[in-house]
This record gives structure tokens, sequence and C-alpha cells, in this order.
């Protein structure tokens, strides 16, 4: 039995095979359908009243910038840092597409119920 006939044969051909499309270049399988469109904004929706947040303080904590082509990475980052700073209880993220290069990225972020009196 040549080498040939047992890579065929076994599960090994499978595992080869998947490694081979994994890193094949130009083949990306963990590439966003969004990565080569770039960002044209970002905004920030709150999912009721915001109160009064400073939306520049939050764009401190976003990686991802008009011009900045659209990078998945990034994106969740930005949702992670905007999470950790413990004032918000849900943070989301929406991709509205303006064409075929071009996108709006909108995080909708939902602030943490408070306590206003205690009977």
């Amino acid at each position: 039995m040549g080498w040939d006939k047992q890579i065929r044969s076994g599960p090994s051909f499978a595992i080869i095979f998947f490694l081979y499309i994994l890193f094949s270049p130009g083949i990306n399988l963990f590439s966003s359908a969004y990565s080569s469109m770039k960002v044209n904004s970002v905004e920030f929706r709150f999912g009721e009243s915001g109160g009064t947040i400073n939306t520049e303080s939050l764009r401190l904590l976003v990686e991802i910038v008009p011009g900045d082509f659209f990078d998945q990475k990034k994106v969740r980052n930005s949702l992670q840092n905007l999470y950790n700073v413990g004032y918000f209880s849900a943070a989301e993220t929406k991709v509205i597409l303006l064409s075929r290069e071009s996108l709006n990225v909108i995080f909708i972020l939902k602030s943490k119920p408070k306590i206003k009196k205690i009977s």
C-alpha cells in the first residue's frame, strides 16, 4: 500500500484537504462578506432613552472609524469595549449596506436599569 492510497483511504485525507483549503492563498474562510467594503459612518443608537450619554466619549472606545474597511475583529473589540464600561446591559451591532462598496455601522446600546427609589 503506497502513500497515495493511504492518504485517500483514511480520515487523514479529509484533514489534509481541510488544511489545504484553510491555508490556500486567496481563500479566507474567516473573512466577513463585508471586508471589502468601506465604512461610511459609525452611529450610536439607544434601545431606550439614552440619558446624557456623550457619544464623543463612546467614539473613543470604538476601534472602527469611517473610511476604514469593515473589520469584524475591530467591531467585536469595540462591542467588548462598550460593554466593559459597565454602563450598558447590552450592546449589539447593525450593518446597513449603502452600496456595493460602502456601509454604515450602528452600535445599538441598552442602558442598565437604575433603581431610583426603594420603599
